[in-house]
């Protein structure tokens, strides 16, 4: 899934310039690495020069009520015919046992912060880059989706994989709030550090690996 996404994140230039056709090239051409980015292309659609603050941070709210009141959409979705696709999502919810994620653990609390700062502080970053806004719009689906889709562990996280790889450009903006700036580079690295050392523990990646060596 890695290299489909950053075939999506290298397509992002063009929601910006607003160049359909080499949009969808990188988006196919990342398809045959992982068909789960084909989900991406709703994305073009997306104004990249204004954004109502108002409505996408009730989006994170209505969204997160979801969670909280534990509204199954994937069920909902189960009841229309979709074919294989159903059968897919079955066998795959079999093989991982997947259950409910924490829709309030470290690493999403690490998330609902940034996105609250660029949506309250987005007037202030826009005019830094042409990128910032459809970049915090992806950021803040991101967290939208998951609460939407927090009935399954799997699909709920693949989603925020997927569109959260936009923080990796769209992080050090914030850097232009802060002075002196290598203040802020300090935090978002040490930051950095936590979150990859709650990947490890939370998602358990280690333990993988240990597996193949018979650790």
């Amino acid at each position: 899934m890695g290299v489909a996404v950053d075939f999506f994140l290298f397509s992002i230039q063009y929601i910006v310039s607003r160049n359909l056709l080499k949009f969808l090239s990188l988006i196919f051409i990342g398809g045959l690495f992982h068909y789960s980015v084909l989900l991406v292309i709703p994305l073009y659609f997306l104004s990249a020069t204004a954004i109502n603050v108002k409505l996408y941070l009730a989006a994170v709210l209505a969204a997160m009520m979801l969670a909280i009141m534990k509204f199954d959409v994937v069920a909902m979705l189960s009841i229309l015919d979709l074919g294989s696709l159903v059968q897919r999502y079955n066998d795959y919810t079999i093989i991982l046992d997947v259950g409910r994620p924490n829709i309030f653990g470290p690493l999403i609390l690490y998330q609902l912060f940034f996105i609250l700062f660029f949506l309250f502080n987005i007037e202030r970053i826009r005019y830094r880059s042409e990128y910032v806004i459809i970049l915090t719009k992806i950021y803040v689906l991101s967290l939208v989706v998951f609460y939407i889709f927090s009935s399954n562990s799997m699909l709920a996280l693949r989603f925020k994989e997927l569109f959260g790889i936009v923080e990796i450009v769209l992080l050090p903006f914030a850097m232009f709030l802060f002075k002196p700036r290598w203040l802020f580079i300090s935090i978002l690295m040490f930051s950095s550090v936590l979150v990859f050392l709650g990947c490890i523990y939370f998602i358990k990646l280690v333990r993988n690996y240990s597996m193949v060596f018979n650790f």
